[in-house]
């Protein structure tokens, strides 16, 4: 039985990050909150189109390693060659052979593996600066939603400026959905990026970025629970509110 290929598909995360994104353009047209949506969608766009796009500047490095790894091989035959015609006849040709084949074994081998490290260090760069992105993203839909005080609606007549536009608790309480999904879709998106990249600084970048996430929509979470759990207080007839503004 074949193993079941799981791993996440970037035309799905831009289909269902176009869908969020169309979503909040309709339910708040004059939000800034859409600014952040089309943002985040033009940056799964970037992701997406650069993971599934070949990488010019690692092909070199590759092509290039690969050709000083068929030098070494090259050298090696030509040593065993000589091994075979000039030894044991002419043992100080033997050496010297020997000795010129190591040097340039061990300055090629030195050549390759510093070529792998110049592209492991390219790899995580980009990696990072994409999810450095994500976190400042992450950042921006809670600065948004940080000032949406849920308390506006918990008591009414009262002289307490509103912190929002939203004039019902359904709306808020959307608007907070709204910035969960947005976080939601970072953390996918960090996670597609690194899905095929082997390297440990990176994979710990995007374990933050899931906390970060995670700790961002658990507070959102608690807001909106506590914006529809409450009844509203009026301070003038000092009851509670039976339907919800």
């Amino acid at each position: 039985m074949n193993d079941l290929e799981i791993k996440l598909h970037g035309d799905s995360i831009i289909e269902t990050m176009s869908s969020i994104k169309n979503k909040i353009i309709t339910t708040y047209p004059n939000s800034n909150l859409n600014k952040v949506s089309k943002n985040l969608l033009h940056l799964s766009e970037d992701i997406v189109e650069k993971s599934d796009r070949p990488d010019h500047k690692n092909t070199i490095l590759k092509i290039t390693s690969l050709f000083l790894a068929v030098c070494i091989l090259s050298i090696l035959i030509y040593f065993l060659k000589g091994l075979i015609l000039k030894f044991p006849k002419d043992f100080i040709t033997f050496v010297s052979l020997l000795e010129a084949s190591l040097a340039s074994s061990v300055f090629i081998g030195a050549t390759i593996f510093y070529l792998n490290n110049i592209e492991t260090k390219y790899k995580r760069k980009k990696a990072l600066d994409i999810i450095d992105k994500l976190r400042s993203l992450s950042h921006i839909i809670d600065m948004h939603q940080l000032n949406k005080d849920p308390s506006d609606f918990l008591i009414v007549n009262s002289y307490k400026k509103v912190s929002h536009n939203y004039s019902t608790k359904e709306s808020l309480s959307k608007y907070y959905d709204f910035c969960s999904e947005l976080l939601s879709m970072i953390n996918k998106l960090a996670a597609y990026y690194i899905q095929n990249l082997d390297d440990h600084e990176v994979r710990e970048a995007v374990d933050q970025i899931e906390i970060l996430t995670t700790n961002l929509s658990q507070k959102i979470w608690q807001k909106n629970m506590i914006l529809l759990s409450q009844k509203p207080y009026n301070i003038i007839s000092g009851h509670f509110n039976n339907a919800a503004s």
